[in-house]
């Protein structure tokens, strides 16, 4: 997670930031390589010059290494930034939201049946509307219609 967000912050730069040459030059296998300790002290000054950055972690839920990724979003968020806006997006599970409790400053539910209700809707268009799905018989969509939305669950 960090070495992307240090190579999309770096990507909109038009110099490498010495922090990172630096870094570059002390490991062997490159800067993206580095210990996750090293990145994340590299991370704040690469933040420099930037009015606001916002950093989209998408499906927490779905990380591998869960533990140590809201350890790093802890520490990000003790830096204290004010240009750096952090959005995480994750099914609503007690470790992450108990974890993240106190860091959070906002929430919002997209679960319950207005979300079904539009996923419902989006099938439906589809079903009718894609060409290669529109041949299909209408016994078939209406069964992929069924198993789509009564697995949907929200999702």
């Amino acid at each position: 997670m960090i070495r992307s967000i240090i190579a999309q912050i770096c990507a909109q730069r038009s110099t490498i930031p010495s922090a990172l040459d630096r870094l570059f030059a002390r490991n062997q296998d490159g800067a993206l390589q580095a210990p996750l300790n090293d990145l994340l002290d590299v991370l704040p000054q690469i933040l420099n010059g930037f009015r606001s950055i916002y950093i989209v972690v998408d499906a927490l839920d779905e990380c591998l290494e869960l533990e140590e990724a809201l350890k790093v979003l802890h520490q990000m968020h003790s830096w204290g930034s004010h240009i750096m806006h952090i959005i995480v997006t994750s099914r609503d599970l007690a470790e992450i939201g108990t974890s993240l409790a106190d860091i959070v400053t906002d929430t919002i539910s997209v679960d319950g049946p207005a979300v079904n209700d539009d996923i419902s809707l989006f099938i439906s268009e589809m079903l009718q509307n894609d060409p290669k799905l529109a041949r299909w018989p209408l016994d078939v969509r209406e069964m992929i219609s069924r198993a789509l939305n009564g697995g949907a669950r929200s999702m």
